[in-house]
């Protein structure tokens, strides 16, 4: 069995646990809140207020980022895109010529300067062309990127600011998830704290996250195991 596929049957699993749990835990009032779900909650809270940090970040930047587009000029055609749709394809008479002087040269000389010189100045000549075209390609999309980053500069676009932001949010999750559950209500904390992080919207959902339910689930079951042996 794969990693993936592994994963994506502890995902199953817990899935059908996470809805257990969702559905089991009791509404906040008549919950006994011990250290443990108080601590979840303090920090239920803490994540929302980062995600709240990590919205406005977003809004700031996709404003930011749009005035820089638009400072910056047009966007030029991708060197990438142009090498995959629309790079000029070879003629078929140049390209039957070249097949030609393929089939009549050495294998040893094939990649060699000596090759070149055996084709058609026809075919040399295309190739020039096609070679300028990709060039003029990469220089206009250099030129944009160089303009498009000191836009950036100048309206204060930084990715890493996002980035920042979101991890500041994984990262009191990831608190959250270092805290042992005791009850199914802590466990419906942890879950939403994912459903906050956006786990469960095509998202594959941490590690850490899987493992502390696991850890939770087997840890209320010995003890409701327990308490029915004694």
């Amino acid at each position: 069995m794969t990693n993936t596929q592994t994963l994506s049957r502890r995902n199953v699993l817990i899935g059908a646990s996470i809805a257990a749990v969702a559905a089991g835990a009791p509404a906040s009032a008549s919950i006994h809140v011990g250290p443990d779900l108080q601590t979840l909650l303090t920090l239920e809270k803490e994540l929302a207020a980062a995600l709240e940090r990590n919205d406005a970040v977003s809004r700031e930047l996709d404003i930011a980022g749009k005035k820089a587009d638009l400072a910056a000029g047009p966007r030029p055609m991708h060197p990438w895109d142009w090498e995959r749709y629309h790079k000029p394809k070879m003629p078929a008479d140049l390209k039957e010529i070249h097949s030609d002087v393929i089939a009549e040269t050495p294998v040893r000389e094939l990649n060699s300067k000596d090759f070149d010189l055996r084709l058609p100045k026809s075919v040399r000549e295309w190739f020039a062309r096609v070679e300028a075209e990709k060039e003029q390609v990469q220089k206009e999309w250099d030129a944009w990127r160089v303009r498009h980053d000191e836009q950036n500069r100048i309206v204060g676009y930084d990715e890493d600011r996002i980035s920042a932001a979101y991890q500041d949010c994984v990262g009191i999750a990831h608190r959250m998830f270092e805290i042992p559950a005791n009850s199914a209500e802590g466990m419906a904390v942890k879950v939403r704290a994912a459903e906050l992080l956006g786990w469960f919207n095509g998202v594959e959902p941490d590690e850490e996250f899987i493992d502390s339910l696991i850890d939770d689930i087997k840890r209320l079951a010995a003890g409701e195991t327990g308490g029915l042996q004694a």
